[in-house]
């Protein structure tokens, strides 16, 4: 089976208020188009991303989405995981933003497992799965034909699908504190589903700034709140050189900071913690991902 994919080369790209009376975005149109909804046993859970290698296309997400802890340890201080869940739906919507089918692939977990098309980081929450090759077609013009191996059925749908170009991601060092991001997901949690205010299978944007660096960790704090459902999707920094801005992916979101506070009544030995949200959240580079394509 194949199907066509379109890459984002995220370069140097001119931003203008305007231009002739046209109104103009703060990122690039097809941006909107990089979150991936994460469905499993179709219940949503999580978001992700697509990105290529030229020669592969993968979905990257937070391992902990994908994975869990198999009960039986195959040596002592190792522990094996499995997949959480028998199938995986992703969703996302086409690079052609004015289509507004989302594109529909899906995936036999125990099987992608079983032929090692699954593949996670030791250190880092990261997870990766191969979805497909490309196929080398002089016939098309734009975009890129992918056949998709065995255990992923893709539904036929208007536009392409798309994806990161691997050449155009920044790595850790390369991350600059103080500049703007963009986060893209599928906060499910959010609301009430019973009356929904949103709709749970269209992302929605976030921005923030780079916060801060936790060179300990290898971790990019955001000032930009996240929730459940946000884990793995996408951070795009926002980089201006000579009036000129670029955009590149940087990582994928794992968590929020959470702000803890505690009191104790010690006249009637009472006690209450309270967990919050504090508005910071915590992603992780793109380094080790790229450890995982192949």
């Amino acid at each position: 089976m194949n199907n066509m994919v379109r890459s984002v080369w995220l370069g140097v790209i001119f931003m203008f208020i305007s231009r002739g009376g046209e109104a103009r975005r703060a990122i690039p149109d097809n941006n909107l188009s990089y979150p991936v909804l994460v469905k499993l046993d179709n219940k949503p859970v999580a978001s992700g991303f697509y990105i290529d290698n030229h020669k592969s296309l993968f979905f990257v997400t937070a391992k902990h989405v994908l994975f869990k802890e198999k009960n039986e340890i195959k040596k002592e201080g190792e522990t094996e995981f499995v997949p959480r869940a028998e199938t995986a739906l992703l969703l996302s919507y086409p690079a052609q933003i004015e289509i507004t089918t989302p594109k529909e692939i899906e995936l036999d977990l125990n099987k992608l497992y079983q032929n090692k098309q699954m593949s996670f980081h030791p250190f880092q929450d990261v997870a990766v799965i191969k979805i497909g090759d490309f196929l080398d077609d002089p016939q098309v013009k734009t975009g890129k034909r992918v056949n998709f191996g065995e255990g992923i059925k893709v539904k036929n749908t208007p536009g392409d699908l798309l994806t990161v170009d691997i050449n155009r991601v920044k790595r850790f060092e390369e991350v600059l504190e103080g500049n703007d991001v963009f986060i893209f997901g599928y906060p499910t949690s959010l609301g009430i589903q019973s009356i929904p205010q949103i709709d749970y299978e269209r992302p929605l944007l976030r921005k923030g700034i780079i916060a801060g660096k936790n060179i300990k960790q290898k971790t990019i704090i955001l000032d930009c709140p996240v929730y459940y459902g946000n884990s793995g999707g996408p951070v795009v920094e926002v980089e201006e050189e000579n009036s000129q801005l670029k955009f590149r992916v940087i990582g994928l979101i794992l968590q929020f900071v959470p702000f803890v506070e505690e009191w104790f009544n010690l006249k009637y030995h009472i006690s209450n913690l309270q967990i919050n949200n504090s508005g910071y959240s915590v992603a992780i580079p793109m380094d080790p991902v790229l450890d995982l394509i192949w």
